[in-house]
């Protein structure tokens, strides 16, 4: 899914039977896609802060792969999969493919979003590094939002 693909793409997609292209999808059908994706793959050739799709594929996905342009001063590494070469990133693919995205997953997010987000933990410096942007999806701040979107504990 994209805001405006190339020609290129688009006809590269095509010729895939299982693969499909969603062109310019809204907000909320980009977050049931996050949602229901095992894994979100989220290059990036652009280390210029932080990007929403890598935020809301932390906060309501399950697997997320980038680079390491994508992650660049984020502090979300320990959070994602992180692989710069393409064949390394392929078998990683594989790997999760095959893999439950379970409870310690969860945990193990939830354990860094309250290091990070937290009100006794610094949400001052995160404030002043996100301002003006709602990175909590409606949550309170410092509660991490996986639960309300994927109905567990």
């Amino acid at each position: 899914a994209g805001k405006n693909p190339s020609k290129f793409l688009i006809k590269e997609v095509s010729k895939i039977s299982n693969v499909q292209l969603i062109i310019n999808p809204d907000q909320k059908e980009m977050n049931r896609l996050i949602r229901d994706s095992h894994i979100n793959i989220l290059p990036t050739f652009q280390s210029t802060g932080i990007k929403l799709k890598l935020f809301d594929s932390i906060a309501l996905g399950r697997f997320c792969i980038t680079n390491s342009a994508m992650v660049n001063g984020t502090d979300f590494e320990e959070l994602v999969y992180c692989v710069d070469q393409p064949q390394k990133m392929v078998q990683l693919i594989q790997k999760l493919f095959g893999r439950a995205f379970d409870e310690s997953d969860i945990s193990k997010r939830r354990a860094v979003w309250d290091l990070m987000f937290s009100n006794k933990s610094g949400i001052k410096n995160k404030r002043k590094e996100f301002a003006g942007i709602d990175l909590t999806g409606g949550q309170q701040v410092g509660a991490f939002p996986y639960n309300s979107y994927h109905g567990t504990k």
